[in-house]
């Protein structure tokens, strides 16, 4: 998922997104200033724990010089996790539109009828 304001960043964000399989990072005026590659689901680390942990420090500070609140490293973690497909409610998916509830592809088109011209 990619949030911001900034098209360039964002298509940035993007694609680092896209070669690291998963990522959490921060962009800003065409840089990339902090990453945490999710190589795993495009949700888990492979990293040593103690390296992890760093990056996702840096990844904080350098998330205040993106964000205007506080603290904004949790409210991306919110976000992010509210985007789950797994999570009770609709969400857009590679496969469509899904009901995490009932865990089915639902059919995007609720009622279609032709009406005279």
């Amino acid at each position: 998922m990619v949030l911001g304001r900034d098209p360039h960043d964002m298509a940035l964000a993007a694609n680092s997104l896209i070669a690291t399989g998963g990522a959490w990072l921060s962009a800003q005026n065409g840089e990339i200033l902090a990453q945490v590659a999710m190589p795993i689901a495009g949700m888990l680390s492979d990293l040593p724990a103690a390296q992890l942990a760093q990056q996702f420090k840096n990844l904080r500070d350098l998330s205040a010089k993106v964000a205007d609140w506080e603290p904004p490293y949790r409210v991306f973690k919110a976000i992010e996790g509210t985007c789950l497909a797994c999570n009770a409610g609709p969400h857009l998916t590679d496969l469509g539109l899904t009901d995490g509830t009932t865990r089915q592809i639902v059919d995007p088109l609720v009622a279609c009828w032709e009406t005279q011209a």
